[in-house]
Formats: structure tokens, sequence, C-alpha cells
């Protein structure tokens, strides 16, 4: 049986051979120091991600939760510069998505893949 670290390699394996690549991107907010209410600038931070879109089921939809326009991507956890979180983007043949949510698939204490539901 492979260990974790290993479940983790053959899931970007997978996505690489069978997916494509996507780009994450992440804006975070600097604040001046002696105000940190106050933002100063803005740190863009991007990583290239393997996955695949794996969209929702129509029986999913309801209109609120899962809206009609939303989509969903599995992307290997395995190599990324940092985990996605809700308010990052997707950027899917140039347009950019918001992840709305993220449900992490782990074997053990190793992510191994994370599903984005994101929302244009």
């Amino acid at each position: 049986m492979a260990n974790n670290a290993q479940k983790a390699a053959s899931a970007l394996l997978l996505l690489q051979a069978n997916g494509t690549t996507y780009t994450m991107k992440r804006v975070a907010p600097t604040p001046v120091s002696g105000t940190p209410w106050k933002v100063q600038s803005n740190t863009t931070t991007t990583q290239t991600v393997n996955g695949i879109l794996d969209d929702f089921r129509a029986s999913q939809r309801d209109g609120t939760v899962i809206q009609e326009a939303d989509r969903q991507y599995i992307i290997a956890a395995s190599g990324l510069t940092f985990t996605p979180e809700v308010g990052d983007q997707l950027i899917d043949s140039s347009k950019d998505l918001e992840v709305v949510g993220v449900r992490t698939i782990r074997a053990g204490d190793t992510d191994v893949i994370h599903y984005l539901h994101v929302r244009a």
C-alpha cells in the first residue's frame, strides 16, 4: 500500500497526464505598519495548478448554493505554494473565476486533491 505522500504524488501525475493547467491567484492586502486597518497595497501571488473540470450535475444546482453558472474543478494538492481558499481566483481560458468553496480530500494528514467550487 502506498504511503500518503505517494498517494498525493499519484494524484498529481494522473492530473498532469489527463488534465490541464490552470492559474490560481491570491490577492492579499498589505497594511500600513502602525495602522493595520489601512491598506497600503495589495500583494498578488500566482501558481500553476494541474486539474480537470468536474462540473456539478444538474440535480445539484439549486440556484442558491450552487448557481447555474457555477463550476467545480478538481486540482492536485501536491506541489502547491499555497492552499486554495475562499476568495482566491482560478483562471481558466482567460476567465477569472472566484473560489466560493473548497473541499479537500486527505490521506491521513496529507492533502491529495482539492475540489474547488467557483463562480464567474
